[in-house]
């Protein structure tokens, strides 16, 4: 190959996947090599935030249910919520993993996207998802 195309092919192999963070922004916790813009973070357990979120949406995931599946869902919300992903967009997208009724296959995956404003909205499910089946970005 030509020696410039091998130099910018070299100076693509370094180029972390998103810019370090500058400023105010900058934190010690934070590896522009291990951060990947636009992509989900890693698993969390559920906490009393991610749980508020769930709650407010819940009648949308409900109405959801019943049109797609005709499954019926608890009215008071779900039985646990159990672990969830985040996206950072123009706010963040809230990728939830919930058990809805008593076994290991009742469980369903819910995407949710809470703006800057900190309205939550309802944006999707996946029904009929196991304990075993991981949480993954979906459209």
């Amino acid at each position: 190959q030509d020696i410039w195309v091998q130099a910018a092919l070299a100076r693509e192999q370094r180029r972390p996947a998103c810019p370090a963070p500058r400023g105010h922004f900058a934190h010690p916790s934070f590896s522009a090599a291990a951060m990947l813009c636009g992509g989900t973070g890693e698993a969390k357990a559920a906490d009393d935030e991610i749980r508020g979120i769930v709650g407010d949406v819940w009648a949308a995931v409900r109405s959801a249910a019943a049109e797609q599946s005709s499954k019926v869902l608890p009215e008071d919300g779900p039985a646990e919520v159990v672990s969830y992903k985040t996206q950072v967009v123009a706010g963040t997208n809230y990728f939830v993993k919930v058990k809805v009724g008593e076994s290991e296959a009742d469980h369903m995956h819910l995407r949710i996207f809470r703006g800057f404003d900190g309205k939550a909205s309802f944006v999707k499910h996946q029904a009929d998802k196991s304990s075993a089946d991981a949480l993954d970005y979906f459209e």
